[in-house]
């Protein structure tokens, strides 16, 4: 029955009791369901998230796979479903968020005859109180297989979440992918290094992600980030090593890899001033000094990264690299914070 499998769903998990029930219920479509493989990787929870893990493999056995392992965080998680998995796709979901029922066995649907390197969904983020968001306007053409040629401009624009992407499962093996162990944040790597392989895609606009937010205990909640901001420039720092290793399948590729690295750095440098208020933050400094070693263009490039277009037109990571104390980026910053805060 393996060998059917047409898209594999790893689930890392740590004291996800709360949730856990929810989103692996959320799984159960009435169709194809022998089509679709869970993992769920248990990362030494001390709650019941095992416990319940299990009830669902003994209900489900040709579904529901079931790994315990002690602690390694998110990374070791996705590695050690990867090492299993048997989808022909695969896509990572949180343990606290869920699928969309009916978008999912709508997904499945199209995976049973698509021959595509990306599929790419809608997400929206969910309330505690299960009040939905609005999904994201990705202006892709929809329902029909994209060359990245055609789209790259586009999708560097946008941008593309982890919760947005399903991967064809070979392309892990093709660049030998293994995500960071022992931290937070190793989802960055998610989205965006196995996109080296991706020429063929495919765009469904349907909202299959339901992605919770405000949960007391994320790791995007704003006290947590700023412990962990080491955790998150590791991890950026080991998307710029693979971005100048990996093999790339063609050069529009490549550029939409930059883009998405280039953006997402220039949020990381103004979140860190802004948010933490932290300009001689260790983590950032370290980051920018091994940066300008291992890729001098792409951090010559961030010189030129504007503050706010088109109200703060400021080089604000150029003058933080000339005086992180100076009078101009200084009130610049405040009237970012004024703006948007």
């Amino acid at each position: 029955m393996n060998t059917r499998k047409i898209l594999s769903v790893i689930i890392p998990t740590y004291n996800m009791e709360c949730y856990l029930e929810h989103t692996l219920s959320s799984l159960l479509v009435d169709k194809h369901l022998d089509r679709l493989e869970v993992i769920v990787v248990n990362d030494g929870s001390t709650d019941d998230s095992l416990a319940i893990a299990r009830r669902f493999h003994d209900r489900y056995p040709d579904v529901f796979v079931v790994i315990d392992k002690p602690n390694g965080h998110y990374g070791s998680c996705v590695n050690a479903g990867l090492k299993v998995a048997v989808g022909k796709y695969v896509k990572v979901l949180d343990a606290d968020d869920s699928f969309d029922t009916n978008n999912l066995s709508s997904m499945l649907d199209l995976l049973n005859t698509l021959e595509v390197d990306l599929l790419i969904t809608q997400f929206v983020t969910i309330s505690p109180e299960g009040e939905r968001g609005t999904p994201r306007n990705l202006h892709l053409p929809a329902n029909r297989i994209l060359d990245i040629k055609d789209v790259y401009q586009t999708m560097g624009r946008k941008g593309t979440w982890m919760h947005e992407l399903t991967y064809r499962r070979s392309i892990f093996n093709e660049i030998d992918y293994q995500q960071s162990e022992g931290i937070l944040y190793s989802d960055i790597q998610w989205g965006m290094v196995p996109m080296c392989r991706v020429r063929k895609l495919y765009y469904l606009d349907k909202t299959v992600y339901l992605y919770l937010m405000g949960r007391t205990g994320q790791s995007m909640e704003t006290k947590i980030h700023k412990q962990h901001l080491a955790d998150e420039y590791h991890v950026l720092f080991e998307v710029v090593k693979a971005y100048g290793q990996v093999d790339f399948c063609c050069a529009q590729t490549r550029k939409l890899l930059y883009n998405k690295l280039y953006k997402r750095l220039g949020w990381s440098y103004r979140e860190c001033m802004i948010t933490y208020d932290d300009r001689h933050a260790k983590p950032l400094l370290e980051f920018d000094n091994n940066l300008r070693n291992a890729n001098p263009e792409l951090y010559g490039r961030l010189n030129r990264k504007l503050l706010s277009v088109p109200f703060i037109p400021v080089p604000f990571i150029k003058l933080w690299r000339d005086n992180p104390d100076g009078w101009l980026l200084r009130m610049a910053l405040s009237v970012y914070k004024m703006l948007h805060h």
